[in-house]
């Protein structure tokens, strides 16, 4: 079943969670600068939002995409430290803290993407892990995909 309908029209959950999705498996595979970060999430999300009926090529929606667009970065993405000759733009990668929201079916990568996903995934959670457990990390067993997300809102009582 698609997402439940937004609540009012200001209700931007669908994009923010779409974007959130196409972000991290971006960032999982590669760090990206802000400009190709946007163009690998607006490319599969105005997809989703033109069927959904979404205003995301709009005029206000615009601006409104961009800022939510920045706001996710933000929340999933650091801005990767670059030496003192660095002439390329700056570069955001995935936080550790996303690394557990990493889907490894998801559809819009391709399997080699997949795979260098995995290898920077796998040392995402390594990192994670050492911060909070001091050398126990190397005996600790990680799962390979997270808990699934809330059900559809009709099918919670069945859960």
């Amino acid at each position: 079943l698609p997402a439940p309908p937004p609540t009012s029209l200001n209700d931007n959950s669908v994009l923010r969670r779409n974007l959130k999705r196409e972000l991290l498996h971006a960032l999982a595979v590669e760090p990206r600068s802000h400009s190709e970060a946007m163009s690998a999430a607006s490319a599969a999300v105005s997809r989703r939002d033109e069927s959904d009926g979404g205003t995301v090529g709009s005029g206000s929606g615009a601006s409104s995409f961009r800022t939510i667009f920045t706001e996710v970065l933000q929340s999933i993405g650091q801005q990767r430290k670059q030496g003192p000759r660095a002439s390329g733009p700056p570069t955001f990668e995935l936080k550790p803290e996303g690394s557990h929201e990493y889907d490894p079916s998801f559809y819009h990568l391709r399997k080699t993407e997949h795979q260098h996903a995995m290898d920077s995934i796998a040392r995402l959670r390594r990192r994670k892990l050492g911060a909070s457990s001091m050398g126990k990390a190397s005996i600790m067993v990680l799962p390979l995909v997270a808990k699934p997300p809330q059900a559809h809102p009709r099918f919670l009582s069945s859960r």
